[in-house]
């Protein structure tokens, strides 16, 4: 799990609350990442706009991973707002 440092004790107490019945193994880490290295991904702009499926599918092609997506297979794929749409042009 991934949580704000702020949320770390209760998180924790949580998780011990829900296994009262056994001690379980907890390992909190706390990571910090530089603002200028946090990144969203690769921005591009594409000749068209594919469906969520036919993204993923080239995504896998080009980097041979397998892509985790979330949403409606067929639906297309376009900025969620007028500022991304500007990023990638």
């Amino acid at each position: 799990m991934i949580c704000p440092r702020a949320y770390a004790a209760a998180v924790v107490s949580a998780a011990r609350s829900a296994h009262s019945y056994e001690e379980p193994l907890i390992v909190a880490e706390s990571i910090e990442i530089a603002r200028s290295s946090a990144r969203m991904g690769m921005l591009c702009e594409l000749p068209t706009a594919p469906t969520l499926a036919d993204l993923a599918t080239g995504v896998a092609r080009a980097s041979d991973v397998t892509p985790r997506v979330w949403g409606h297979a067929q639906r297309l794929v376009r900025p969620a707002s007028p500022r991304q749409a500007r990023l990638v042009r």
